[in-house]
């Protein structure tokens, strides 16, 4: 009998792709979550532990999410000065009316690995409190894949992709998820081969 090998993955075998996640309406935990996974890279056959196989993600309309229960009042954010005295509280009510992003970041803060890999996964991770951004972060559109500043059609033409452009309304309804669970408003940008 011959012995088998576990396979895994090799730095330059790894691609990313892009994921345009649309919150509104959307419980902030549950999209948090699988947001989490697709960051980390669980939803792909080709997972390595040892690796950072995640993807980039998009998310558009932060501030349109929604929390069940009494969150909006009850859940504490908090954090200390380090001087005496110097605890401060904060409601989820009251951070996103501060910043619609922060309770995004501070769920996939909590979510991600905490070492190494885990401090460079929020680059990956975008969040917008309103709808997107000009061409770059359009729903059904890829964003930028060039090196450094410039629009997506420049870096189409240095990548030799003559067009990126995902079928009409692919964000407007639900898709399936990559993870296999559930339906979720989100549109990959992978490039079709």
């Amino acid at each position: 009998m011959s012995k088998q090998k576990t396979w895994t993955a090799k730095t330059a075998e790894l691609k990313s792709d892009w994921f345009v996640v649309d919150a509104t309406d959307q419980v902030l935990g549950r999209l948090a979550s699988s947001v989490a996974k697709i960051l980390r890279g669980k939803h792909k056959p080709t997972f390595t532990p040892h690796l950072n196989t995640g993807d980039h993600v998009i998310i558009i309309n932060a501030s349109k999410a929604k929390v069940s229960g009494a969150k909006l009042t009850g859940k504490q954010y908090t954090r200390y000065t380090g001087y005496p005295g110097g605890l401060r509280t904060r409601t989820l009510q009251r951070a996103q009316e501060r910043d619609p992003t922060f309770p995004w970041m501070n769920a996939g803060k909590g979510m991600r690995q905490h070492n190494t890999r885990g401090a460079a996964m929020p680059t990956p991770l975008r969040t917008y409190a309103g709808a997107a951004r000009g061409p770059a972060v359009e729903p059904g559109r890829c964003p930028n894949r060039g090196r450094g500043g410039g629009s997506a059609e420049r870096a189409d033409q240095l990548n030799g992709v003559s067009d990126r452009t995902l079928p009409s309304g692919s964000v407007n309804h639900a898709m399936r998820s990559p993870l296999g669970v559930g339906q979720m408003p989100w549109a990959s940008c992978s490039i079709p081969s």
